[in-house]
């Protein structure tokens, strides 16, 4: 299972002859980087091919090619759902455009492609294969493709990485969000008959994950719309990609800071991928989403809550001789949580977790809690 490729593409058509002026836009992705220097390298063509090399070992390609590129290439990302529904429109751009602008962005001075690539495999060199470097690369290609948006108007552009074809007003809202965003994950939705309601169930395959994680997501079936369960997604990954964040624990659950949903994340060891193979996932488990009438029977209400620093009697005493092993575990992930900037929360229900009731501690729930 690949983490961090190596090489992050953008392909954008256009549907008219010389429509952006690559000299300008180098030079005003030069001044934007400063005080990083982007050096242009021999093999430079001016108004046709520009190769940038950083100070912080980033090489940047962009290419005017005259000519269609071959349709094929995107017969995959047209099969993907939300492609259908952002971008409805994406075969006809296809078809219409007559030249594109390719952007390449990798870490080192060799490409990583090729029998170049081969090579550096073989001796193990693995120019910026680590999650800060990937962050650095996605930021970059999305730059330049935004720069050329923003200056060439394109009819289409596509996100390699994760097969997302989408118009240049759609990408450009996309590349400007933090990353991990929308644009870094193809959600691949599928379906699961329906409840004892008769609503139908569907969940996400989160294609993409694995590049930040080495671990696939999925988000397990309800009858929550689709597009709501994009904003879990987005927090989920965020907390684990940031400054110090982390992977919420298997059963821990996490929420904004307005508490509009709660989802549990639960680390298995196999289950259905989008490849129909099988594998290591995490599944996030929608818990509470008051905005779409969804609440699971698992789900505490935020009445009572605590944290490792002010343990209540009531539960201390139901923890027992376990008592202190379970605050320490609370008090390492709310370090964590700290860390990241967000914060550690235990609900409980007072009702629920009397001495009478010898399941009470499953009433406990950590919940993580940040920004959306």
């Amino acid at each position: 299972m690949r983490q961090f490729p190596s090489t992050i593409q953008v392909c954008l058509l256009f549907d008219r002859a010389n429509p952006v002026d690559l000299e300008a836009l180098v030079a005003r992705f030069q001044g934007e980087e400063l005080p990083v220097s982007y050096k242009l390298v021999f093999d430079t063509k001016p108004g046709v091919f520009y190769r940038l090399f950083g100070q912080n070992e980033v090489m940047a390609t962009l290419e005017y090619i005259d000519r269609p590129t071959n349709p094929a290439h995107f017969n995959a990302a047209l099969t993907a759902p939300f492609v259908t529904a952002a971008t409805p429109d994406a075969r006809e751009r296809i078809a219409a455009h007559t030249g594109y602008v390719l952007v390449n962005v990798h870490h080192g001075a060799l490409p990583p492609q090729g029998e170049i690539g081969d090579l550096l495999r073989k001796l193990d060199i693995k120019a910026g294969a680590d999650l800060g470097s990937f962050k650095q690369r996605l930021r970059i290609a999305a730059r330049l493709g935004a720069l050329v948006c923003e200056m060439g108007r394109p009819s289409l552009v596509h996100w390699t990485p994760t097969d997302h074809l989408l118009r240049e007003d759609a990408f450009r809202l996309f590349a400007a969000e933090p990353i991990p965003s929308l644009l870094h994950f193809q959600p691949l939705p599928f379906g699961a008959s329906e409840d004892a309601q008769g609503r139908a169930l569907a969940g996400i395959d989160v294609f993409g994950a694995t590049h930040f994680l080495a671990r696939d997501i999925r988000v397990a079936p309800s009858f929550i719309p689709l597009v709501a369960t994009l904003d879990p997604i987005i927090a989920f990954l965020r907390l684990a990609t940031v400054e110090n964040g982390y992977v919420v624990p298997d059963g821990d659950t996490f929420s904004p800071a307005d508490g509009s949903f709660t989802f549990r994340a639960r680390h298995l060891r196999a289950g259905p991928r989008f490849d129909g193979t099988q594998g290591p996932i995490i599944e996030l488990e929608p818990l509470d989403y008051p905005e779409h009438g969804f609440r699971s029977a698992d789900f505490i209400a935020p009445t009572h809550s605590f944290d490792d620093r002010a343990v209540p009697p009531v539960v201390s005493a139901r923890l027992g001789q376990t008592g202190a092993s379970v605050v320490a575990d609370w008090r390492k992930t709310r370090r964590m949580a700290e860390a990241a900037g967000t914060q550690l929360r235990i609900k409980y229900d007072p009702e629920k977790i009397a001495p009478a009731r010898p399941s009470a501690l499953r009433r406990l729930l950590k919940v993580v809690t940040g920004g959306r």
